[in-house]
């Protein structure tokens, strides 16, 4: 599990499933695995994922940006 502060976060999880929680800010989630997951609250500013696998966005991720 993956806990980022009140700033701004890039968090990659590395190899494995992850949970990555990003917290307030714009956030930044790097995934690399299906089994990865991402938890943001409402509110908690603009997030993205940038995915290297088939991804389908959680509550509160504003952006998905696929790549290979």
């Amino acid at each position: 599990w993956l806990l980022g502060g009140a700033g701004h976060d890039r968090l990659w999880g590395g190899a494995g499933a992850d949970l990555l929680e990003g917290g307030a800010g714009d956030d930044i989630y790097a995934v690399d695995t299906p089994g990865d997951r991402t938890f943001e609250r409402p509110g908690e500013g603009w997030d993205r994922v940038c995915a290297s696998v088939s991804w389908t966005l959680g509550d509160h991720v504003e952006q998905l940006t696929l790549g290979g």
